[in-house]
């Protein structure tokens, strides 16, 4: 907000359009001065959560727990992708992932490790390849949920987008869900006392796992039993919100999760 208020204070004293002159107030105008109402979606925590079999529960951890996710349970292959000496790492983190989607309900995580996935660290570019290798292995396999997850090398962030871009812009189009995990993020997952304790799940290793159910199909573990934009306009086809992914028009999406 500095950095514009400084652009608008150093360059936009005034715009001309044809034969109009727009100045800019530069203190800046409220929701009220523009005849604008403001709403509140409120608190997330506020949210009830729709799960199976019609039950509502405002935390999603214990109400998958306790009612499972409204899409049902799914069977979901994930493929490991990673530098070869990652190998026990990815699989350590799989078998922690795979605990906590059986933990909520979500039904089977089957998880594969495949040597031609594996590249050699000498060889980041070797990362590059591993998209199409991965896509012809399942692409005859159409009645599966597959996905791969990608585990980052550590290294500088122009290389972590390099291999997670180039991944992302192949599968994508395919149709095909990706979820990625820095390497010593996985080392923290793995590591941590708190993972499989009733109170205080790893709450990285929790999200992980619901984006690698809502991924491969796109079908969420609950909704919102509200739109989230309920009662925070009045009679207005001009909304803006942020931090929810919901439409206030289309029914499908109307309540959708985050996911």
């Amino acid at each position: 907000l500095q950095k514009c208020q400084e652009l608008i204070n150093q360059y936009f004293d005034k715009i001309n359009f044809g034969n109009q002159t727009l100045r800019v107030r530069r203190n800046g105008s409220s929701a009220k001065d523009l005849n604008l109402s403001t709403g509140s979606v409120g608190s997330q925590q506020d949210r009830k959560l729709k799960f199976g079999e019609g039950h509502t529960n405002n935390y999603e951890l214990y109400g998958l727990r306790d009612h499972g996710p409204i899409s049902g349970p799914k069977d979901v292959h994930v493929h490991l992708i990673c530098y070869e000496e990652d190998k026990k790492l990815g699989e350590d983190l799989l078998e922690q992932l795979e605990r906590e989607f059986e933990d909520m309900n979500l039904g089977k995580l089957h998880t594969h490790v495949d040597d031609r996935l594996m590249t050699p660290n000498k060889y980041p570019d070797a990362f590059e390849d591993k998209a199409d290798i991965y896509f012809n292995e399942i692409h005859g396999q159409k009645d599966r949920l597959d996905m791969p997850l990608i585990l980052m090398p550590d290294t500088n962030s122009n290389m972590l987008s390099q291999i997670y871009f180039s991944h992302r812009g192949y599968l994508l189009p395919r149709q095909i869900g990706l979820q990625s995990f820095k390497a010593s993020t996985a080392s923290d997952v793995t590591s941590s006392e708190e993972f499989r304790k009733e109170e205080a799940g790893n709450a990285v290793a929790i999200h992980t796992a619901l984006q690698l159910y809502t991924k491969p199909d796109m079908q969420p573990p609950w909704k919102l039993e509200k739109a989230a934009d309920t009662n925070s306009t009045t009679g207005s086809d001009s909304t803006c919100f942020v931090g929810f992914d919901t439409s206030r028009y289309h029914e499908e999406k109307k309540g959708a999760s985050a996911y």
